[in-house]
């Protein structure tokens, strides 16, 4: 912990002799990759949100096909049955057969392109942001250390998570200060 409050004090250091204008360029790109590891953090989240949800669904839909096709067969045994149907009477029900699989194979065939078009649009998206933050740099520091979530019940976590974050950006800073052309001078004072 000393080591970090040691970097976080050269980094306040440095940025105290830095010039107006390279204290804005320095918060300006701060909060832009900020901003775009949270927005990508965020985007990925739900995108595998929805990847899964898309997973249960075929299951799902997987299911009802199965057992909605064995219904209409049943119906259509029984009716025979009953009906003691021969010939183009059968025929008929085979028609019907077919026609219930066709509209469940294009209802499917709807789903898939309604998800593959999603997930197109989060994989534009999450590519947007990852070439926004690339414009800065190739930052070494994790997403996953900036954005912790944790549920709060335990709190040595919480003091984990808050130390791992703290460290994942004082290295963001440093990161951003050496793209910047411009050197933190860490005194270990040893």
């Amino acid at each position: 912990m000393a080591s970090l409050e040691r970097k976080r004090q050269a980094i306040k250091n440095k940025l105290d002799t830095l010039t107006i204008l390279e204290k804005c360029e320095f918060d300006r790109r701060l909060r832009t990759i900020l901003s775009s590891k949270l927005s990508k953090n965020r985007l990925t989240k739900a995108h595998n949100l929805m990847q899964e949800a898309f997973q249960d669904n075929v299951k799902k839909r997987e299911i009802t096909t199965f057992k909605f096709i064995g219904g209409v067969v049943l119906i259509i045994f029984i009716a025979n049955f009953f009906d003691k149907l021969v010939g183009s009477n059968l025929l008929l029900y085979i028609g019907i057969l077919a026609i219930a699989i066709a509209v469940f194979e294009i209802k499917k065939e709807i789903s898939n392109t309604a998800y593959t078009a999603l997930y197109r649009n989060f994989q534009f998206e999450i590519d947007r942001v990852t070439n926004e933050i690339n414009q800065y740099g190739n930052f070494l520091t994790s997403d996953s250390d900036l954005f912790f979530e944790y549920d709060g019940s335990n709190e040595e976590i919480k003091n984990e998570f808050s130390e791992r974050t703290t460290r994942a950006r004082v290295e963001l800073e440093m990161e951003i200060l050496s793209f910047m052309g411009l050197e933190v001078e860490l005194n270990y004072g040893y």
